[in-house]
């Protein structure tokens, strides 16, 4: 459901007219489609010394797009990635670990992390990752730390980016026999 309400918020980047009232509901909606629920823009630029490059045109600014660079277009997809960045970090910690609350929590991160979480996470957000990822390839700025930092990001998510539909196009062929039963 969220990948159609992400289509239709990116309606208004195609050339047509919208009256008033429908612009109000897209601005609403985008919030919601694009998983922009910290004030992320905000804080960002203070955070990682990020300059205010400006949308590439008006078009992108209306969607919600008002940098070109990947970590300011994400937002809170980026916090999002950057925590499931930290728990793959802590699983090797957890895993050898002999105690009962250790190994309860170690098979809880192993389910979410290498399953439900990753996977849900790239079906969701795929439409603003790949959108993200090819505004800030578009026009690559190398002046602060921060943009050096977007910039480097852009490499594992346009990793996400191609990989995940060939790895979900592979990974269904292989397993189409098995998608009706319910041991699958």
């Amino acid at each position: 459901m969220i990948n159609f309400l992400q289509l239709v918020v990116f309606i208004p980047m195609f050339n047509t007219q919208f009256p008033t009232n429908a612009r109000g509901l897209f601005e609403n909606l985008i919030q919601v489609a694009t998983f922009d629920i910290l004030p992320t823009d905000d804080y960002f630029p203070l955070m990682f010394n990020l300059p205010d490059t400006g949308a590439i045109n008006e078009r992108f600014a209306e969607v919600d797009y008002g940098s070109t660079l990947l970590i300011m277009n994400l937002g809170t997809l980026f916090v999002v990635a950057f925590c499931m960045a930290i728990n793959y970090m802590i699983y090797p910690c957890f895993r050898n670990c002999e105690g009962k609350c250790c190994q309860k929590f170690s098979a809880w991160l192993l389910q979410g992390l290498f399953w439900y979480d990753l996977i849900d996470f790239c079906m969701q957000s795929y439409i603003e990752l790949a959108f993200a990822v090819v505004i800030n390839a578009y026009d690559l700025i190398w002046t602060t730390w921060g943009c050096y930092l977007s910039n480097i990001f852009i490499v594992p998510f346009l990793l996400v980016v191609v990989g995940f539909p060939i790895w979900l196009g592979i990974f269904l062929w292989v397993h189409y026999d098995c998608l009706y039963f319910k041991d699958f």
